[in-house]
């Protein structure tokens, strides 16, 4: 899960995103190293298609495409 900007974290104030911001980095990061060593060669192919998406900035294109393929 990507680090909230401090800007983004002081302009909060609907609960909601409140809530979504409170959360321990290393608990999390706990959780997808022990995640991440069950997963299977698909899965793992799906992950780092969606990664390499979000860091290529076209991530919106490959959302639809999964939605539409189901």
């Amino acid at each position: 899960m990507p680090t909230p900007s401090v800007e983004a974290a002081a302009c909060a104030t609907n609960p909601l995103i409140i809530d979504e911001l409170d959360y321990d980095m290393s608990d999390e990061l706990s959780r997808f190293e022990s995640l991440a060593r069950r997963v299977n060669s698909y899965q793992y192919r799906v992950f780092k298609s969606v990664i390499d998406a979000h860091h290529k900035g076209d991530g919106g294109l490959f959302s639809y495409t999964v939605v539409g393929a189901q």
